[in-house]
């Protein structure tokens, strides 16, 4: 007959040398991982606020052009550092937008986030950008080199994604 044996407590457990182990390798892992999530979510952060102000930079062309009035956006500083941009018809602010804390300027122009050739520029009831001799831009950096610059084109108000990355 059969009878069943009981092992030591060593099979039964786990010892301190398991734990210590399985510990390290935990953080190992996160030592890898934390850092990679901050540059995603820097970068993420840098993409929003790209998509954000094209579509406002085209919803404001729009807004001129059937409304046949005059729109402008004005760039600003935020309360916290970094910027933002509001969306005016005459003295009316329409809508206004503060990009993520990750988003900054990349040259200086009076300590907002964000840097634009000119503070604000208007678009015309023709869709065009009013007084503008020069195409304005936006350059906007993620802290940790990424930067992408955003034209707008004087006489038809064209607005694309100059670069993608590298210098403004």
């Amino acid at each position: 007959m059969r009878t069943a044996s009981r092992g030591t407590a060593r099979e039964h457990g786990v010892s301190i040398i398991d734990l210590v182990v399985v510990l390290a390798l935990i953080g190992v892992l996160l030592t890898i991982g934390v850092p990679n999530l901050y540059g995603y979510r820097a970068r993420s952060a840098l993409r929003a606020a790209q998509r954000q102000l094209i579509v406002d930079l085209r919803a404001t062309q729009q807004r001129a052009l059937s409304q046949d009035k005059d729109h402008a956006i004005e760039f600003a500083a935020g309360a916290s550092g970094h910027g933002g941009y509001a969306v005016r018809q005459g003295g009316t602010v329409l809508w206004q937008t503060m990009f993520a804390r990750d988003v900054h300027a990349v040259s200086a122009l009076d300590g907002i986030s964000f840097s634009a050739v000119q503070k604000s520029f208007t678009f015309a009831p023709n869709g065009a950008v009013g007084g503008a001799a020069t195409a304005p831009a936006v350059c906007l950096d993620d802290r940790r080199g990424q930067k992408v610059l955003i034209t707008v084109t004087p006489a038809t108000g064209s607005v694309r994604l100059t670069a993608s990355a590298g210098t403004c």
